[in-house]
């Protein structure tokens, strides 16, 4: 793997659950990594779906990374330097070379 290809900050956040003033369960993200990685649109798979009167674009974004162990897709994605884009990790990681590093698929929803 090209270090130098890996020019954004992203930060990978897991789903956690903690608790509200008043005890009450909520729903919250944890940031399990912090980096470097290259992301790329894919403009070739953007799709448009319309639910309930409201067009909703999925974009796609390819991030490679160096190799980190239990990503999941049930995490998401922040680009750092790119206005701060929330990205949800829609493919499990592929593994590149051994263990050198990760590839997945990301996508934006937008309105």
């Amino acid at each position: 793997m090209d270090i130098g290809s890996l020019d954004r900050q992203i930060l990978i956040e897991a789903p956690t659950q903690s608790q509200d003033e008043y005890g009450s369960a909520i729903n919250t993200w944890s940031t399990f990594f912090r980096g470097s990685a290259s992301a790329l649109d894919v403009l070739a798979g953007s799709r448009e779906a319309t639910n309930q009167d409201i067009r909703l674009t999925n974009r796609p974004v390819k991030i490679r990374m160096r190799y980190v162990p239990d990503i999941t897709v049930n995490m998401r994605v922040t680009l750092l330097d790119r206005g701060n884009r929330v990205l949800q990790i829609v493919t499990p990681p592929a593994e590149l070379g051994r263990k050198e590093g990760l590839e997945f698929i990301c996508e934006e929803y937008s309105a």
